[in-house]
């Protein structure tokens, strides 16, 4: 498992985001608060998976990695095909990006059993239930981020409460069967509108 390959100890919570490394995706906002957790949290974990752009920004990314304390606790995995895998290994999802159209990876570990972490932006507020499949956080906030984590290592039940919901929704409201249906309906609904603009 990565788990093991990375030599995380069996009983370690893990938190992983999976994304482009690009700015507005504030992976270092979430290293920041990684890094205020684990003063207090010694034995987490926090995996990044994601594709080396060789820009500067991935390696501001990296020089924060280097200079933090925490720095054998923070494993950059690179381009993971097998998804299913990375999410199973984790314990919480974690994505404060500042803005997502609709965020599939977020359903993606949901639909793994996983609670996921993101800001208040477009697409998660449609996929997250507040404090029932995850959690909201104030955009580039790391200090708010870091509360919200440190709730899951308070309380290891919620991981399993709020993983187990977050699945019962994606199977509700976001299987193929489920979003075929919606699609269907909406495109009967502006059909039917467009029918009577018509005859009007």
């Amino acid at each position: 498992t990565l788990r093991q390959a990375h030599k995380v100890p069996e009983h370690a919570i893990v938190f992983g985001c999976a994304a482009q490394f690009v700015e507005w995706k504030e992976h270092l906002t979430l290293i920041k608060a990684f890094d205020k957790l684990s003063q207090s949290y010694p034995d987490i974990y926090l995996f990044l998976c994601g594709p080396n752009h060789n820009d500067s920004f991935y390696s501001s990314v990296l020089s924060v990695i280097k200079n933090s304390k925490y720095a054998d606790h923070i494993k950059l995995l690179g381009t993971i095909t097998d998804m299913p895998k990375f999410y199973s290994n984790i314990d919480c999802f974690v994505l404060p990006s500042r803005n997502e159209t609709f965020g599939y990876v977020y359903i993606e570990a949901m639909s793994c059993g996983k609670p996921v972490i993101a800001c208040r932006a477009a697409g998660p507020l449609d996929i997250i239930k507040e404090n029932e499949t995850g959690y909201f956080v104030e955009m580039t906030n790391y200090s708010d981020l870091a509360d919200k984590m440190e709730k899951y290592l308070k309380s290891e039940q919620m991981l399993t409460i709020h993983g187990d919901a977050a699945r019962e929704r994606v199977l509700h409201q976001f299987s193929t069967k489920v979003m075929v249906r919606k699609y269907q309906e909406l495109y009967f609904s502006v059909v039917k509108e467009a029918l009577i603009n018509s005859k009007m």
